[in-house]
This record gives structure tokens, C-alpha cells and sequence, in this order.
């Protein structure tokens, strides 16, 4: 089934239940909290349960990676508006006051490599732990580096 398609197969349903099956049958994974989440919305807006669907992913509530649905548990605000904290440090997201670790930095550069990145921009990512494959992965990121200086001076 296509990202797409995913509404319209959420509109053949009545309840949370049913549709958790159906997904779960066909090979996707999600998040309890998705389906207590849309119940919720059900409840609280009185909407149906592909109302309620639409809602989440109308506003980016749901997001689709391969077979996994992932939920976005902000969607309880959707139908919890209420008065804004006094404290402004408060609202901030809590991942924007820690800073990265090492690892989600490493994490973060290989995300945006697509089947297009060149092999400089992979050899750039590699972290090998051998000494030789240290010295080689200096070596080779010297000598792409010359080869691309050498592609942008070309001689007139």
C-alpha cells in the first residue's frame, strides 16, 4: 500500500481497533500511543474515526517511513488549546536545550545522504577504528579533496 493510499484505506473503518488489525496484518508497525491518540481525538472533538485520521495526518500528526507509521504524541494539542505557560523557557522544544551528542550529529549527516551522495561525502562519514584504515581514509579523503581543487582551477 502507497503512502497515499492510506487515507482512503483509514476511511473503510469505523474504529481504532479494526484498522490496527487490518494495518498490522498488512506488514505495518506503529506506536500504541497512535492508536490511543486517535481514540482520544474521537472522543474529545467527536469526530469519527476516519475524521479523526484525517485530523492526524492533515496536520503532519502522522508520518509514514517504509512500513512504520510514526506518531507525533504533539497531537494532543490539537484538542487541548489552552492558555500559554508563563514560562517562555518552558514551551521550547526539550531537544533544542540539550545539545547533540557525537552520535546523533553522525546520525543527522547520514540521513541526508541519498543514492546520489558522492563517495568523498561517504568516505567523509566513515569512522573507521584500525589505525590502517585510519591512515587510508585520510589518505583517500587528501586525495579527493586535491582532485576536486584541481577540477574548480582549471587552467585558461
Amino acid at each position: 500500500m502507497e503512502e497515499q493510499d492510506l487515507l482512503g484505506f483509514a476511511a473503510e473503518f469505523g474504529d481504532v481497533g479494526p484498522w490496527y488489525g487490518a494495518m498490522r496484518a498488512r506488514g505495518y508497525t506503529m506506536p500504541l500511543q497512535l492508536c490511543h491518540g486517535l481514540s482520544l481525538a474521537m472522543k474529545h472533538l467527536n469526530l469519527t474515526f476516519p475524521q479523526a485520521f484525517r485530523l492526524f495526518w492533515d496536520n503532519k500528526k502522522i508520518l509514514v517511513s517504509g512500513r512504520s507509521l510514526i506518531y507525533d504524541c504533539s497531537a494532543v494539542k490539537l484538542w487541548t488549546a489552552g492558555p500559554p505557560l508563563s514560562d517562555p523557557s518552558s514551551q521550547r522544544d526539550v531537544l533544542a536545550q540539550v545539545p547533540p551528542t557525537k552520535e546523533i550529529l553522525h546520525l543527522e549527516t547520514l540521513w541526508r545522504l541519498d543514492a546520489g551522495s558522492s563517495p568523498l561525502q561517504l568516505l567523509l562519514l566513515w569512522q573507521p577504528t584500525d589505525k590502517t584504515d585510519q591512515y587510508l581514509r585520510r589518505f583517500l579523503l587528501d586525495f579527493g579533496h586535491r582532485v576536486l581543487a584541481a577540477g574548480r582551477v582549471r587552467p585558461r
